[in-house]
C-alpha cells in the first residue's frame, strides 16, 4: 500500500486574493448623506474631467437600464451642483443601452454638449442609436479619441 505524503517542500505560495473595485475611488460620490455608490451598486461612474466638463463611464459588458440612467443623472447633478456643463459619455465595451435610457440621456437638461467616446463597432452603433432615436437637445458628436473629444467639448459653446 502506498501512502501519499502531503506536499510541503517546493510549494509556491498562492498570492492572497484581492478584490478589484469596479468603481474608481474618485467616482464614489455621495448622492445624499445616507447613500454612497459603491462597486456593488453601479455599472457606471461619474467624475469631473475639468471645470465645466464631467465624464460618465459606462462599465464594459453591462446592460444600461433606465434605472442606471436615473442614478447617473442624480450623480451628475450632485457633482455639478445642478449647473449645466459638457459631458464625455464613455460607452467603450458597454453591452447595451435600453431605449428608455437612451431617451433619458438625450433629455438631460443640465448637459450643454455630449461627446460620446467609443472604440468598437458596437460602441458606434450605440452612439448612432442615441443620435437617431432621441436626438439630444445639445450638440453631440461621436469620437474614438478621448483628447479630441475633450478639445471639442471645451470649444463647443
Amino acid at each position: 500500500m502506498t501512502t501519499v505524503q502531503p506536499l510541503t517542500e517546493n510549494r509556491v505560495p498562492l498570492p492572497e486574493p484581492t478584490i478589484l473595485s469596479r468603481t474608481p475611488p474618485k467616482a464614489r460620490t455621495r448622492l445624499s448623506p445616507d447613500l454612497l455608490l459603491t462597486e456593488s451598486y453601479s455599472d457606471f461612474s461619474v467624475d469631473r474631467v475639468s471645470p465645466g466638463v464631467a465624464r460618465i463611464i459606462l462599465r464594459p459588458n453591462t446592460r444600461i437600464t433606465d434605472d442606471d440612467c436615473i442614478r447617473t443623472g442624480a450623480e451628475l447633478l450632485a457633482l455639478t451642483g445642478g449647473k449645466p456643463g459638457a459631458v464625455l459619455l464613455q460607452v467603450s465595451g458597454v453591452g447595451s443601452v435600453s431605449r428608455t435610457a437612451i431617451s433619458l440621456y438625450c433629455e438631460a437638461a443640465a448637459v450643454t454638449a455630449f461627446a460620446i467616446l467609443g472604440s468598437t463597432p458596437v460602441d458606434r452603433v450605440i452612439a448612432h442609436t442615441l443620435l437617431r432615436l432621441a436626438p439630444p437637445k445639445c450638440p453631440t458628436e461621436y469620437f474614438t479619441d478621448e483628447e479630441e473629444a475633450l478639445i471639442w467639448l471645451r470649444t463647443t459653446p
